[in-house]
């Protein structure tokens, strides 16, 4: 069997994964997304591991807010207006609907 990791960000690697894979003399491929261009074809690969990178969706760091932010605003159809809050920039979301009567 063939493994393919994707790793997404360049400063970490597949680690514990890879000592495993080279203990059980699996072969494998790290597909580094920063630097690759052409995705392997998952048909060539018996598994397929994805690496994420070191944010998570649950952070409440600026730059996760943001995030949650424009995603919510794009499947509501809102927009994204900031305002600052004790010397902090903060997003909002505005969503407004005009009703004909």
């Amino acid at each position: 069997m063939k493994v393919l990791i994707v790793n997404n960000i360049g400063r970490e690697g597949p680690g514990l994964l890879e000592e495993i894979l080279e203990e059980n003399e699996i072969e494998s491929y790290t597909y580094e997304y920063q630097k690759d261009k052409a995705f392997p074809s998952p048909g060539d690969y018996g598994a397929i591991f994805v690496f994420g990178g070191p944010d998570s969706a649950n952070d409440e760091t600026d730059k996760m807010i943001e995030e949650r932010a424009k995603e919510l605003s794009e499947n509501t159809g809102g927009h994204i207006f900031h305002s600052k809050w004790n010397g902090k920039k903060t997003p909002h979301i505005s969503v407004s609907r005009i009703h004909r009567i």
